[in-house]
């Protein structure tokens, strides 16, 4: 048992700090605390210290974590009120078509999945209180930023807006700002000849073609997918879902690569890198396309980490515009490519990097037409919603023979489904989302969540209730003899 918990503080370490943003000097300390506090459980258990010397060490050490925490409070508080009545009032002046399906957005502050919750917009960062892993898997393999119980919607492109159903995608001129605790990650130049919902000093809201939130189409259950292989997977993805046989991305466009203070090789996919002396370095990267066009410049996951101090690059910038990706997969990032036919990618290296390499990053153009294809034919296989609130779903739909309703909504406990008043099992989707197996025809279909545990939990609180009162009568009755 003692090993196992050693192993689960050595996971802690290297796993968790990155994920809770902690650093090294916090997460020494903790592990320092705890294998004190174990050496005492033990001495304490084997008779060889009392029981004060334990209790002790935890008044002492509640109270310097208490301290330690007080002492580093430098939250934001202005700044937060600031952007949440910033963020409300954009999205409040978003015609209501804009958020009648999911909407997304490329910022977010102190990495708060949960502003869908905050700003009150169906979104597809957070799907439910409890997030599937599953989910974040499927994330990563799409090119958007997932691990553990953790994924975020940016890095995102057409397709994957189209299949997540995001009608309407924000973006921001704003650049991260650490210090607030303000992120700003991706970019979307690649819908910058989308229309435009809505657009104020910072913020853009663009207007997508998605597919519908459930539509008559395939499960698509035996899918695979490659590890780092983004753009390929969405074509796989939407095209098992369709039917279809769509090319969405042209072949990969090279760039010439020049650099400053770096002695650069190529091997295969992979460039090699290495610093002639200790001061900034930059490796940039120009390619030349269609005017006018937009796609996508697949990036590497390790030049930038969580936050700046863990970081390979200093600065990401594409036609001179900033941004900022994930430690956690190759990651596509949008581009328009102006009239001129030119697109230019910095990398700027902090001085302390001497070496490393990185996938050779290449852009691939979007073919629209391909897309909205696929779209259309799913938008002509529809469930026609008639009803859409926080825990329920009505609408009919038409099945034709082998095809089954698919939908983006995670496949988790708690839903129940039903076709023409009649319960229906509930299948899945590539292996992650909700799905109906359902014969050929038309079918009014209900999809209904309750809250698992919900019914017992208000019978056991009830209960709970009762024997909290009798034992009050018991007491009272007691005392009063």
């Amino acid at each position: 048992s003692t090993a196992c918990f050693l192993f689960f503080l050595a996971f802690y370490f290297f796993r968790s700090r990155k994920l809770l943003f902690l650093n090294a000097s916090t997460c020494f300390l903790a592990l320092l605390i705890a294998l004190i506090s174990l050496a005492l459980v033990i001495l304490y258990y084997t008779k060889k210290i009392t029981p004060w010397i334990p209790a002790a060490f935890l008044i002492i050490e509640m109270f310097l974590s208490a301290t330690i925490f007080w002492n580093n409070i430098n939250q934001p508080s202005t700044n937060i009120t600031n952007y949440t009545a910033q963020t409300q009032t954009f999205i409040n002046q978003l015609p209501k078509t804009a958020k009648d399906q999911r909407l997304a957005k490329s910022f977010l502050l102190n990495n708060d999945r949960g502003e869908s919750y905050t700003f009150n917009y169906r979104g597809a960062e957070v799907f439910s209180s409890n997030n599937d892993p599953k989910i974040s898997d499927f994330y990563s393999l799409l090119g958007l930023p997932g691990t553990g119980y953790f994924y975020f919607y940016s890095t995102s492109t057409q397709l994957t807006d189209a299949l997540f159903d995001i009608k309407t995608f924000i973006t921001t001129t704003r650049l991260t700002d650490s210090t607030v605790g303000f992120k700003n990650y991706g970019l979307r130049d690649d819908l910058k000849s989308n229309k435009i919902w809505y657009k104020d000093t910072y913020n853009t809201a663009y207007q997508c073609n998605t597919f519908p939130l459930a539509f008559a189409g395939y499960k698509a259950n035996n899918l695979k997918l490659a590890i780092k292989q983004p753009l390929e997977n969405q074509t796989k993805v939407l095209n098992a879902l369709t039917g279809s046989k769509q090319v969405y991305f042209s072949q990969p466009i090279s760039a010439q690569i020049t650099s400053t203070n770096l002695v650069v090789k190529k091997d295969k996919n992979q460039l090699n890198y290495q610093s002639k002396k200790a001061t900034l370095s930059t490796l940039t990267f120009t390619y030349k396309a269609k005017p006018n066009s937009v796609g996508y410049i697949v990036l590497d996951n390790n030049l930038m980490g969580y936050a700046d101090y863990t970081s390979a690059a200093s600065s990401l910038t594409i036609n001179n515009h900033t941004f900022r990706s994930m430690p956690v997969t190759y990651q596509p990032i949008g581009v328009y490519v102006p009239k001129s036919g030119k697109v230019t990618l910095k990398i700027k290296l902090k001085k302390e990097i001497s070496k490393g390499s990185l996938l050779n990053p290449e852009l691939y153009l979007l073919n629209k037409q391909a897309l909205n294809k696929t779209i259309s034919y799913a938008q002509n296989n529809r469930l026609k919603l008639s009803k859409w609130t926080n825990n329920q779903i009505e609408g009919t739909v038409n099945i034709k023979q082998g095809q089954s309703l698919i939908t983006t909504i995670p496949y988790t406990s708690g839903w129940q489904a039903f076709s023409d008043g009649k319960p229906v099992k509930i299948v899945k989707a590539l292996n992650r989302f909700i799905a109906l197996d359902l014969p050929k025809g038309k079918h009014k279909i209900t999809l209904k969540h309750t809250m698992p545990g919900l019914k017992l939990g208000i019978i056991v609180s009830f209960l709970g209730l009762i024997t909290l009162v009798f034992e009050y009568l018991i007491i009272k009755k007691s005392s009063f003899n």
